[in-house]
């Protein structure tokens, strides 16, 4: 199983013991961490998304504009964007960094944060049921060159079609974060990789990978589509390992 190494670039130099100085987003200090991070020899670097934030797709514009091989792992929640839009913005900035970008999907816990946003969906197993009609038609959007239509309980689309697909025939990489069952489901449906909570248990990590590479496999025998067959099988192999190696 190949190690990534993941960074992480603020919009501004501050931490938990380092009280914010300077504009709110710094350009010198984005620059500076990014081109930092690409020298480290890091693959990509994680760009956040909260509720009251500078824009982490503008911020990881501007981070790839600086560097020429650096990943921008790009955080976004699904609910406040069009999903044919954000699929487009993903792969506009695809391609102008040459096949960089990867999108780590944030589906929120905290209502009273998603609330700033003006979200209205309280349940959480319904935020994640709204991700996953979200990540259908991104991927969708991604993949079709004829216009489909899609309707859902919380997305319908007529007639979408997307001229600029990704840069790379692979697509864009996409993660998952989270460790409900509602999670794992989205997951193994749409996500190169699933992301779990640090502070949980070794065992409920472990069994929440054995759950992806169920849900992986499942959906695997079910999609007639190859690219979709070799993207969820590579997953897979690569779940699978982790479990054994775990075990170990």
């Amino acid at each position: 199983m190949p190690v990534e190494f993941i960074g992480f670039i603020g919009n501004h130099n501050s931490s938990e013991i380092i009280p914010r100085s300077g504009p709110v987003v710094d350009p010198d200090y984005i620059g500076t961490v990014a081109k930092a991070h690409e020298y480290a020899g890091f693959d990509p670097a994680l760009l956040a998304f909260h509720a009251d934030a500078p824009d982490p797709l503008v911020v990881g514009q501007y981070a790839a504009s600086v560097t020429e091989r650096l990943g921008v792992f790009i955080a976004y929640r699904p609910g406040f964007t069009a999903p044919t839009v954000l699929a487009r913005q993903f792969a506009t900035l695809d391609h102008l960094s040459k096949g960089r970008v990867s999108f780590n999907v944030i589906t929120g816990g905290e209502q009273r944060e998603l609330a700033r946003d003006g979200n209205q969906v309280a349940n959480k197993d319904e935020r994640y049921a709204r991700t996953n009609e979200f990540l259908d038609i991104v991927r969708l959007e991604w993949t079709r060159r004829d216009p489909f239509t899609y309707t859902g309980k919380y997305y319908q689309v007529e007639n979408a079609v997307s001229l600029v697909k990704p840069y790379n025939e692979r697509n864009i990489d996409v993660y998952v974060a989270g460790a409900s069952d509602a999670a794992v489901e989205v997951a193994g449906r749409h996500a190169r990789d699933a992301a779990v909570d640090p502070g949980i248990s070794r065992m409920t990590k472990t069994i929440r990978a054995k759950m992806f590479f169920r849900k992986l496999e499942s959906n695997a025998l079910k999609s007639h589509d190859s690219q979709v067959n070799k993207r969820v099988k590579s997953s897979a192999e690569r779940v699978s390992k982790a479990c054994r190696t775990r075990a170990e």
